[in-house]
């Protein structure tokens, strides 16, 4: 046993004697050489190549989880397609070739395959919540809102992609709808949604017809209460019929004490807050005559010719009226009378 490495040599001389002692020698070159190929301890089986968001994979370093042994050196083991290539679309299958190789030439193959996969499900973006307006019988009907969804695939072409909306365009409302958009067609084929509002919005105001109020009388400190004519108003609304849904007021309120005529305007409110308003005059009338007191009787003397001019004594009358208006008094032959002007002001405010 020499115990020659690979590569090395020595020379080999050979003797032959013959019986009588002659002798031949002759000489040859003894090499070491390698020639037995690397053991294979560990060959990675098939795998799985997830791509990526522009729907390519990327082969993975193999090599570097193969192993080997051999008699005589290290083992240097590579891959073709290297590591980093990359692979497009999914479901492709690629044939991955390990090489396990000595330091003398020696070589030995496995293979695996590797299947790009996508796993990246489809990006679905909702439009925002959106508003359905109540039309004059308080319902209103759902767009179609397919052409407002982004839907994108990693894999797949958006064009090639379903897009269904619940419940289905035209449905009608009365109230916020929940809508559901669902996505199919894509790579992974599970459905994807996403969800936003319709809301319901009643924009439409009440009708309104103002009561005829009565005329009001005032009273001896020349005023009067205003009624409350809220329950007066006749009302309709697209979306109720129901009074104790809507809101009434009334300006000046009921109850107000007034001592001219004067605007009254009420104010039907529905539920969603929308208004109207209608106005009326409340006409006052002033029936109290004014409360006059003369001066005392009089003695007027007759002049040469048995006659007598009547002297001014409406300086001498007081009065008192209740409303503040003023008072004309007027004197004729003969009489002194007066007149309560208030009728003449009764459309106007008191003095």
């Amino acid at each position: 046993n020499l115990g020659l490495s690979v590569g090395s040599s020595v020379t080999i001389t050979v003797t032959a004697f013959d019986e009588a002692l002659n002798q031949f020698s002759c000489n040859f070159t003894l090499t070491a050489i390698d020639d037995t190929d690397p053991q294979i301890t560990f060959c990675p089986g098939d795998t799985v190549i997830q791509v990526d968001n522009n729907c390519n994979g990327v082969v993975g370093n193999y090599a570097s989880l193969a192993t080997g042994t051999d008699n005589c050196s290290s083992v240097l083991i590579t891959q073709n397609p290297p590591a980093g290539d990359v692979i497009p679309d999914q479901g492709v299958t690629t044939q991955i070739t390990l090489t396990y190789s000595d330091t003398y030439g020696n070589s030995t193959q496995c293979t695996l395959n590797a299947i790009t996969v996508d796993t990246i499900p489809v990006q679905v973006v909702c439009p925002s919540d959106t508003i359905v307006y109540a039309q004059a019988n308080c319902t209103g009907d759902l767009l179609d809102y397919r052409g407002d969804v982004l839907a994108t695939d990693n894999c797949v072409s958006s064009a090639l992609l379903i897009v269904n909306q619940s419940p289905v365009p035209g449905t009608t409302i009365s109230d916020d709808q929940l809508i559901t958009i669902t996505v199919t067609g894509g790579i992974p084929a599970t459905p994807v949604t996403c969800q936003f509002n319709a809301l319901f919005v009643d924009t439409i105001k009440p009708n309104v017809i103002c009561p005829t109020p009565s005329g009001l009388t005032l009273n001896s400190t020349c005023q009067v209460t205003l009624p409350d004519y809220t329950s007066l108003l006749a009302w309709t609304d697209n979306c109720t019929s129901i009074a104790a849904s809507m809101a009434f007021s009334q300006s000046p309120v009921g109850g107000s004490q007034i001592n001219s005529n004067t605007p009254v305007t009420l104010t039907a409110t529905d539920p969603s807050g929308n208004s109207r308003s209608c106005s009326f005059i409340q006409t006052v009338t002033d029936n109290i005559a004014p409360a006059l007191t003369c001066p005392g009787n009089q003695i007027l003397n007759l002049n040469n010719s048995c006659f007598a001019t009547i002297p001014d004594y409406t300086g001498s009358v007081t009065s008192i009226e209740n409303c503040f208006y003023s008072v004309v008094s007027s004197q004729y032959a003969g009489q002194i009378s007066f007149a309560d002007k208030a009728s003449d002001y009764e459309n106007e405010a008191p003095k």
